[in-house]
C-alpha cells in the first residue's frame, strides 16, 4: 500500500524521513522508539490514540495452475475439501480460518493444508506458485489477481472485512511530520476501493 505511493509523499514532504519496519507482532510504539504503527484487525484496549483509516475486504484467490489441476471451488462445502496456504498467527501459533457472512452470521471454514506461512508476502508467494488457495485482503492481491496471476474466487460470497487501523502514542502536541503522515495514510487508504469494504 504504501511503498507504490511514496513519491507522492515525497514529492508533498520532501523533508520527512519515512523509515518503515514489518512485523506480524504488536510493536511497543514507546520502547522501540517509533512514531506510528499501521494495525490490521480489531485492536485490545490501550492507551495509544486509534484512527481507523480504514476496512480491508478479503478475498479468495489462487494461481490459476493450482485451479487446473484441483478444480474450482462453487460452495464453501466444496472449499472445505480443497488445500490452502494457511496463514498463521506469529503471537499465538493459531491458523486463521477463510470466514464467509452467511445469512448475517460469520462462518469459519478450516481449510486443510500442507503449508503454514506467517508472513503476508510469502503467503501470497506460495499461492502465486500453486501452493493452494488463500483468503487475503483484497488490496494486497489487486495487482495480481488484474494480471491473471490469481484468480479471484467463491465472489458470490461475501467476507468480513478487517479494520486498517494507524495508531500512535498519546501527545497533546502531536508532531507536524507524524500529523502529515498520519493524514497522508488515510488519504491513501480512502481512495483505494478495496479498503473500504
Amino acid at each position: 500500500l504504501l511503498l507504490p505511493a511514496l513519491d507522492d509523499f515525497y514529492a508533498k514532504f520532501p523533508q520527512i524521513d519515512v523509515r518503515l519496519g514489518l512485523a506480524d507482532r504488536n510493536i511497543d510504539l514507546i520502547q522501540d522508539g517509533v512514531d506510528c504503527v499501521i494495525r490490521m484487525g480489531h485492536l485490545e484496549e490501550s492507551s495509544l490514540v486509534a484512527r481507523r483509516v480504514g476496512n480491508a475486504r478479503l478475498v479468495t484467490c489462487a494461481a490459476p495452475g493450482y485451479l487446473q489441476k484441483h478444480g474450482t471451488p462453487q460452495n464453501l462445502e466444496e472449499l472445505a475439501e480443497h488445500r490452502a496456504v494457511n496463514y498463521i498467527s506469529a503471537r499465538t501459533g493459531k491458523t486463521f480460518p477463510f470466514e464467509y457472512v452467511v445469512n448475517g452470521e460469520t462462518v469459519k471454514v478450516q481449510m486443510k493444508g500442507v503449508l503454514g506461512v506467517n508472513d503476508g508476502s510469502v503467503y501470497i508467494g506460495a499461492a502465486v506458485l500453486g501452493h493452494g488457495i488463500i483468503q487475503p485482503s483484497r488490496y494486497m492481491v489487486a495487482d495480481l489477481i488484474r494480471q491473471g496471476v490469481l484468480t479471484e474466487i467463491l465472489s458470490d460470497y461475501e467476507s468480513p472485512s478487517t479494520p486498517l487501523s494507524i495508531i500512535y502514542p498519546h501527545r497533546r502536541n502531536l508532531s507536524s511530520r507524524l500529523r502529515a503522515f498520519t493524514g497522508w495514510v488515510s488519504e491513501l487508504a480512502q481512495s483505494n476501493p478495496d479498503l473500504n469494504g
